[in-house]
């Protein structure tokens, strides 16, 4: 989450903007057009969802699609069920419509592939009951209403009253006082991207170097 209120950035950018009151009816508009952007420019970890929901099962042609969150990206769809758990495949719209064109018409079994379309993916086999999915997938901001709100962002309050300040800027024609502004946001921007792609405790290792320790038959990463 953010530290100022959606009051206190607006404070923020009039400030910035030299004190002018005639602008108080845009800054609102402002930040959450900063916020969209901001989401557009980088994927950051506060914006990582972990849903769970369930395959639909009403033994109709409607049961190939799964309806998903009004994403942004999703990173993966995952059937649970038990040892039997399995991360479905994402295929791309021309390989599917060149190898599955009717997933309907085929029996019904445990869904092993998707793709995405819209605000639904659909799925293939169809699911032959309602297995319960996860999913991983990052959201677009919620927009800031209240005065007392705070961003999603984290830590970010400072980018997002330049972002604002910018798209003011330009948009009065002040090109010269916005290049200013982008200076100082590049910078900012480059800070906050290296420490959300920074991950410490990251293992990068072959999986043929795992070690299990305990029952091999029970832990899901030994391969027979």
């Amino acid at each position: 989450m953010g530290t100022l209120t959606f009051t206190e950035l607006q404070d923020e950018i009039r400030s910035a903007l030299g004190g002018r009151v005639d602008l108080n009816a845009r800054l609102p508009r402002a930040i959450n057009l900063a916020q969209q952007r901001l989401a557009r420019i980088h994927d950051f970890d506060e914006m990582e969802i972990l849903t769970t929901t369930a395959f639909g099962f009403t033994s109709t042609d409607a049961d190939r699609f799964l309806l998903l969150p009004a994403k942004r990206e999703v990173f993966s769809i995952i059937l649970l069920d038990g040892a039997q758990s399995k991360k479905l495949k994402q295929r791309t719209v021309r390989f599917w419509d060149n190898r599955i064109p009717m997933p309907e018409y085929w029996n019904r079994n445990r869904p092993i592939e998707y793709v995405l379309w819209g605000d639904k993916a659909e799925i293939w086999p169809m699911a032959d009951k309602a297995y319960p999915v996860r999913i991983r997938w990052s959201k677009w901001p919620t927009d800031l209403v209240n005065p007392t709100d705070v961003s999603e962002f984290l830590q970010k309050d400072d980018i997002l009253i330049e972002l604002a300040v910018i798209y003011i800027l330009n948009s009065l024609g002040k090109e010269e006082d916005a290049a200013k502004h982008t200076i100082t946001l590049r910078t900012l921007l480059a800070e906050v991207v290296t420490i959300d792609d920074t991950k410490p405790d990251l293992d990068i290792e072959p999986s043929g170097n795992y070690t299990p320790i305990g029952d091999s038959w029970l832990n899901p990463f030994v391969r027979f």
